[in-house]
């Protein structure tokens, strides 16, 4: 929805308490052995990233995430294709 808000000509700065928030219709379902839940989506605040990334570029502060972390996300988002692709359980290690 952010992306599609800043198409529509919206800002993040234009009402932040409002900014990011995904439609009941696009929120996740989490599947258990106990069952399937829908879970909201949190705010979104991607701007807060890159705000933090140019004060690390400024000041040579810690980026908001490191390399390290990026990777490990990458793992999460490729075993999530994989097991939805292939439907089965895939470990990341």
């Amino acid at each position: 929805m952010q992306a599609q808000a800043i198409f529509a000509g919206q800002r993040p700065a234009d009402d932040r308490d409002a900014w990011g928030y995904e439609q009941p219709k696009c929120w996740g379902t989490l599947n258990t052995p106990q069952g399937s839940e829908r879970v909201p989506s949190e705010q979104g605040a991607y701007h807060a990233y890159y705000e933090a990334f140019a004060q690390a570029v400024r000041d040579g502060s810690e980026p908001p995430v490191t390399p390290e972390q990026a990777i490990e996300v990458l793992a999460v988002l490729d075993a999530a294709f994989v097991s939805a692709r292939e439907n089965r359980v895939v470990e990341v290690i």
